[in-house]
């Protein structure tokens, strides 16, 4: 009986390391040969456009947003991208990030409302970035989101971010957005 026991012990181990490691998320270098080549600095020079929505754990949609983006490399060699964002519900907001190159695949960025640095490295047609945000819930209640961003630039140029918001290490939501170097059309444009 004590055999079997430890048998049983050693195969639910086993399965459970085995689940463990099926789960495990996939490397931004594991892209490092796939096309077309995404090079942020490249992609967000100039004029961008994006939209996306929040979502919260369960998967409902929070805020709908669309945003506005211009990139620039400054004198000092850094990559500004100014984000104007005008949300579904008339709100508005502004993001400036400073990226600085730490070698040719990988970037340190900042940003008034990231907490710390963000560190972001690129491979292939992929980006991977992880930051911490902080997002203001009601008027001065401010809370703090490990965010977990994956870029991928796509063969028409379109490029698809999925964020993942964490918080005391549980997924509490994501974001999704669509970006591209198009103009947006406008209701009644054609």
């Amino acid at each position: 009986m004590g055999i079997l026991k430890v048998k049983s012990w050693h195969i639910a181990c086993g399965l459970l390391f085995v689940g463990l490691v099926g789960c495990s998320s996939p490397e931004v270098r594991d892209y490092e040969n796939t096309t077309p080549q995404f090079d942020i600095q490249s992609y967000f020079a100039g004029q961008t456009w994006a939209s996306g929505m929040v979502q919260d754990f369960s998967g409902e949609v929070t805020r709908r947003f669309t945003v506005s983006i211009e990139g620039h490399t400054d004198a000092k060699g850094h990559f500004i991208m100014d984000e104007h964002f005008q949300y579904a519900n008339g709100e508005t907001s502004q993001r400036v990030w400073t990226f600085k190159p730490v070698d040719e695949h990988c970037f340190e960025g900042s940003a008034a409302d990231v907490i710390g640095t963000a560190y972001a490295c690129q491979y292939g047609h992929a980006v991977h970035m992880n930051y911490d945000l902080s997002v203001e819930l009601d008027k001065g209640d401010y809370w703090t989101f490990a965010i977990e961003d994956w870029l991928y630039l796509q063969p028409d140029g379109t490029v698809l971010n999925r964020s993942t918001m964490r918080k005391w290490g549980f997924s509490v939501g994501s974001i999704t957005i669509s970006f591209s170097k198009q103009a947006p059309r406008t209701a009644g444009s054609e």
